[in-house]
């Protein structure tokens, strides 16, 4: 079921780089695959993950699913029968971006030195890391996935890996914006990925033109499509 479930993603690897990576990181409970389409369930973010060739073959491979909380839809015309299906509310919608290259060319001696957070960091992240729902930053950073970026001493900002792997939880200090930090958390963050033999992704939310464009210039390639975000109501409110 793997290998088949990998050739239909495979066809669009930039598309479906989430799903081939839950696969090949060993997350992922693949439900149906074959050659019209995927459903996979991401196991650490609790995520069903779904992509198919027509609206038919949504029906079709969702039919034994009686209960979706949270899941993301690859083709934007299956979204509102999903959604219709298991009575979910629209969250985002998101473009992938990965870095696809064997190697970076990012500054190997960055002028910021970043490092591992751990738990005697907490009270840095809660008094610097720009959110008002510290639980899911401080599970990261338990985790081992949050990195603090630091300058003399003074932390800078922040970058991590969410719980599906991907890329994210990128936070610069506000009177520390707009000077290059953010691209070298970025190149850190990229070099880590590629250092473990992982292919360094993300997404990013449509209208988030500044983080594209981050992106862009860290060398990764933005997905045409996008992906759209679904979840049960009270998963949202979490």
């Amino acid at each position: 079921m793997e290998t088949m479930a990998l050739g239909y993603l495979n066809k669009n690897v930039l598309h479906h780089i989430n799903m081939i990576e839950s696969i090949k990181q060993h997350h992922a409970n693949i439900i149906r695959s074959d050659i019209h389409g995927v459903v996979l369930f991401d196991v650490p973010s609790e995520t069903h993950m779904i992509s198919c060739d027509s609206l038919e073959d949504y029906e079709r491979v969702l039919q034994d699913i009686e209960e979706i909380r949270e899941c993301e839809v690859f083709q934007s015309w299956a979204k509102s029968y999903v959604q219709e299906k298991y009575r979910l509310i629209h969250r985002d919608t998101y473009y992938q971006a990965a870095f696809l290259k064997e190697d970076s060319t990012a500054n190997s001696n960055p002028v910021l030195k970043i490092r591992l957070l751990c738990e005697n960091d907490i009270p840095l992240v809660k008094t610097f890391y720009p959110t008002n729902d510290y639980s899911y930053v401080i599970q990261r950073l338990k985790e081992g996935t949050l990195f603090g970026g630091f300058l003399n001493d003074e932390v800078i900002g922040f970058i991590g890996i969410h719980d599906e792997g991907s890329i994210g939880l990128l936070a610069v200090v506000e009177k520390h914006k707009r000077k290059g930090y953010g691209l070298m958390l970025m190149d850190f963050i990229i070099q880590h990925f590629l250092g473990n033999n992982r292919v360094p992704y993300s997404q990013i939310s449509h209208t988030n033109q500044a983080s594209i464009l981050l992106h862009q210039k860290a060398g990764m390639e933005i997905s045409k499509d996008v992906i759209e975000w679904l979840t049960m109501e009270e998963v949202a409110l979490n």
